[in-house]
């Protein structure tokens, strides 16, 4: 267990540097191609984060609308980002548990893509620093032991793709993280 989380903080922090230095520009540059079947990305996503989620009685619920614009993106890194967003989520529900919908739907740049808990939410004063590196809200509360980069690269990944990630929240109420993603030209 320590060995596995040793090698997903490396693993973040080379990506970290990779989206601080342009190198991971290079790589979505390189690996970038029109992705018309987002909900079979989004299946995968959520495919690969259900025994955690079971563990934690979440059920994980799937909402797309069709059709959905056509993006350009990295697959490998989008599947990244919406995992990173959905763990989180998964994370910060309720002890209870309680659904985590992924849904996607036309709509802002061209494709808003949403990851939405029911969970503890976050505090208006906080929400502003949610996205910056090794930011980790009610630590010392929260038996959540990341590094706090999960949501900074998330937004790094979004960033590549020509979108923004955002969040609205409220707290005991859940939140919602948002990737407005710009359409594939033509």
């Amino acid at each position: 267990l320590g060995s596995e989380r040793l090698r997903r903080l490396v693993e973040d922090f080379i990506l970290l540097v990779e989206l601080q230095t342009g190198e991971a520009q290079q790589t979505y540059e390189l690996r970038r191609a029109r992705l018309e079947d987002l909900a079979l990305l989004v299946s995968l996503s959520l495919e690969r984060l259900r025994a955690r989620a079971e563990a934690r009685h979440v059920s994980l619920v799937e909402d797309l609308a069709a059709p959905l614009p056509v993006i350009l993106a990295d697959r490998e890194y989008l599947l990244d980002a919406l995992c990173r967003l959905v763990d989180n989520a998964i994370k910060f529900s309720a002890k209870t548990g309680g659904p985590v919908v992924v849904r996607a739907r036309p709509g802002g740049r061209g494709l808003l893509l949403e990851v939405i808990d029911q969970g503890i939410g976050i505090a208006a004063g906080e929400l502003d620093k949610v996205f910056d590196v090794f930011y980790q809200i009610d630590r010392a509360k929260m038996e959540q032991q990341g590094s706090g980069s999960g949501l900074a690269i998330a937004r790094g990944i979004v960033r590549l793709h020509g979108g923004e990630l955002t969040c609205t929240s409220e707290v005991n109420q859940g939140s919602t993280f948002t990737m407005d993603l710009p359409p594939a030209p033509g």
